[in-house]
């Protein structure tokens, strides 16, 4: 644990609160990580997306234009549209702000915010990993104290 408290000398009440503490933490650790999990999708998703997109060009004259495609207007709501031109795709960069690139750079713009968000997962994954074996020692120790034996064993 953080605060490298001597377990074994709380008491019961001491060893709730800190464990609900511990409970709290988690809760909180697992939504960032369905959040960042969430954001990873997403952006693989876009990132394949745009793969298929770009896969359909056929050499042709008219090959970066004239794409028809479904648009998103919501989730579960889709209208016919044409993409003018697919030499330069719009990608939405975060806070609201949106840069035009060429679609091969932005495979590599979505492929490293992949990377990085799973780079954080992994953290994250870590960090839930010792909150739980910590819940489980608190766990063990109010055991042990209510059993009677006050002698952890560890």
């Amino acid at each position: 644990m953080d605060s490298r408290v001597q377990l074994d000398s709380l008491s019961l009440e001491e060893l709730q609160k800190v464990r609900n503490q511990i409970l709290g933490d988690t809760q909180s650790i697992e939504q960032l990580y369905l959040t960042l999990k969430s954001g990873k999708d997403r952006l693989t998703h876009a990132k394949e997306s745009l793969r298929s997109l770009v896969s359909q060009k056929v050499d042709a004259p008219d090959a970066y234009t004239q794409k028809d495609t479904l648009l998103p207007l919501t989730s579960s709501l889709y209208a016919y549209g044409r993409i003018p031109d697919i030499r330069k795709v719009t990608v939405d960069v975060g806070a609201k702000y949106f840069i035009q690139m060429a679609p091969e750079r932005a495979l590599k713009y979505y492929q490293g915010r992949i990377d990085a968000l799973q780079q954080e997962l992994q953290k994250v994954s870590q960090a839930l990993q010792r909150k739980s074996k910590d819940a489980q020692l608190v766990d063990r120790v109010m055991a042990m104290k209510a059993g009677g034996n006050t002698q952890p064993s560890e």
